[in-house]
């Protein structure tokens, strides 16, 4: 009996074997077929597979490339499951490992590189978690360019980046320069580091930054943040809600920044000159480019500064709202020095207001700044 039972075992194994030997052919044929479907117009090729029935397939050594336009390389691609997974119809985990991504859109911009592809919003099946190890990816378009690595695990089912490591070489575009940036964040309160060396926006240059860093459930948190910001030091705490629309909340603190490096930095020096420094506090809180509250106050550091504003339609405003002549008015904003100030600022309904008020040797300025529509990114 017992010899009976082992020859039906090994009928059964050499069975199961030849029909992996020969499913395997089939399974590389319809997964390239599903590749070139979502890269239409591409040239798809798997080398192997390695497919264990009962809770795994893996793809070996992937290439999708598109003539000059995109070309990715991936070493292995891994999808796990068992009987109730499939059932039940999702995926257990998907793994991408060692990824080469290199894309060149030429006189494209970057938001062209979504017709490249053509995604499906829905499956026969879910995905439970994914892993994406060593992506690396260089980019090049009209409006973009990019060298950066990425190691991300994701739990898709409930919604949370279980780690993080996000390095840029160097981001070029979109109104930014970077360099040498990186971020490494975990779950469970493991510590994490930020870090970029560099940062211009437009004319703007932020220098040495720097914070520990930690995901906590769908927040990302980093709470020493530290950096250099027009000659002076930028410190505070920032929270990131993770979210399809990036919820933020900050706090933060600056010393001993240059007015006159600023107001060069936003290009406002047509409208006011400005010299000297300032401290002060800010919180900002939003949702993507939607600002909810931006409240802070601002100090002139000791010494005070020389203040001389040259639009003169705001004068001509400020001459018609407070029943004065204009020359006084420009007069007595011509090189005035000011040694106290104190700037209010505050949000309302879209709109940002500074509440301007100076002290000096030839009196007082008080005045009001408001920046209609005021958003973060336009």
């Amino acid at each position: 009996m017992k010899r009976l039972i082992y020859i039906i075992i090994v009928i059964f194994l050499v069975f199961l074997s030849g029909l992996i030997f020969y499913i395997k052919p089939i399974i590389l044929f319809f997964a390239k077929q599903q590749l070139i479907n979502v890269f239409p117009g591409s040239s798809v090729t798997i080398n192997a597979c390695d497919f264990k029935p009962t809770h795994r397939l893996t793809l070996l050594d992937i290439d999708i490339q598109k003539g000059h336009t995109y070309d990715f390389k991936i070493r292995e691609a891994r999808i796990e499951y068992n009987l109730f997974s499939i059932i039940t119809g999702h995926i257990l985990k998907s793994s991408l490992r060692d990824i080469e991504v290199t894309v060149n859109l030429g006189q494209k911009n970057i938001s062209e590189l979504t017709k490249e592809f053509h995604l499906k919003s829905k499956g026969r099946f879910s995905l439970d978690s994914l892993e994406l190890s060593n992506l690396n990816l260089r980019l090049n378009s009209a409006d973009l360019r990019l060298e950066a690595m990425l190691s991300l695990g994701l739990n898709l089912s409930g919604r949370l980046i279980n780690d993080l490591d996000f390095s840029v070489d160097s981001l070029d575009g979109l109104g930014a320069n970077l360099n040498d940036a990186c971020l490494i964040a975990y779950q469970k309160g493991y510590p994490g580091v930020f870090h970029i060396s560099r940062i211009k926006y437009n004319k703007l240059l932020v220098e040495k930054i720097r914070s520990n860093v930690r995901l906590e459930d769908k927040s990302l948190v980093f709470d020493s943040l530290s950096a250099e910001i027009s000659g002076g030091k930028l410190e505070g705490v920032l929270n990131l809600q993770l979210e399809k629309n990036i919820e933020y909340l900050a706090n933060l603190k600056f010393k001993d920044i240059d007015l006159n490096t600023l107001f060069n930095a936003l290009n406002l020096n047509e409208r006011a000159e400005v010299s000297g420094k300032i401290n002060g506090a800010l919180t900002l809180e939003g949702r993507g480019s939607n600002i909810k509250i931006i409240s802070g106050d601002i100090t002139a550091a000791e010494g005070g500064g020389i203040l001389t504003i040259k639009d003169n339609d705001y004068l001509k405003k400020m001459a018609a709202n407070s029943n004065q002549s204009l020359d006084i008015l420009m007069e007595s904003f011509k090189d005035y020095h000011y040694n106290t100030g104190v700037i209010k600022l505050s949000f309302d309904k879209g709109n940002l207001i500074l509440d301007v008020a100076l002290d000096g040797e030839t009196g007082k300025r008080n005045f009001d700044i408001t920046l209609h529509d005021f958003k973060l990114r336009r």
